[in-house]
């Protein structure tokens, strides 16, 4: 046989050869693929949602650059046989993960940090993300260099 192969021993070799060539191409493609695309980083800001891409056949999880105090929304469960909702939720200290339950839903989440809500549309696609990564946005040198004071009446000002 092997020497069938390596000699090309007519339309069956010739066949064997083929398979072989077009099995190591698509081995190499499959392996090779790459799917970081599917994980990205997000900015944290009020005032522009984020949209992420969640499916009916896997996970999709989202970190946080800390912890969630609370997660705001109608149409998520955590008990999917026990009630009716779009989307599965487990969420985590600062993580959560999402599947989707039925094709084509779409909801708002609003998760609480810090006092802050920061909203997130999840939405149900063929391609889902894998990971969204989450984190403040870096304070500019000036924001930076300016300490936090809270003003009292009581407290006497160093011209006074």
């Amino acid at each position: 046989m092997l020497r069938l192969f390596l000699h090309g021993g007519g339309i069956f070799g010739k066949a064997v050869k083929l398979s072989a060539v077009i099995l190591l191409l698509l081995s190499t493609w499959v392996f090779s693929q790459d799917l970081s695309y599917r994980v990205r980083e997000e900015i944290l800001d009020q005032f522009h949602p984020v949209t992420v891409n969640v499916s009916t056949h896997a996970v999709t999880t989202l970190q946080f650059p800390a912890q969630i105090q609370s997660l705001e929304s109608d149409g998520f469960t955590q008990k999917p046989n026990e009630e009716a909702s779009d989307f599965y939720i487990s969420p985590g200290l600062n993580w959560v993960s999402i599947r989707s339950l039925r094709p084509g839903a779409v909801q708002n989440l609003g998760v609480v940090i810090g006092g802050r809500v920061y909203e997130v549309l999840i939405q149900t696609a063929e391609v889902n993300d894998f990971a969204v990564l989450f984190r403040f946005e870096n304070p500019t040198r000036r924001q930076a260099n300016i300490a936090p004071r809270a003003w009292s009446p009581l407290k006497k000002t160093p011209s006074s």
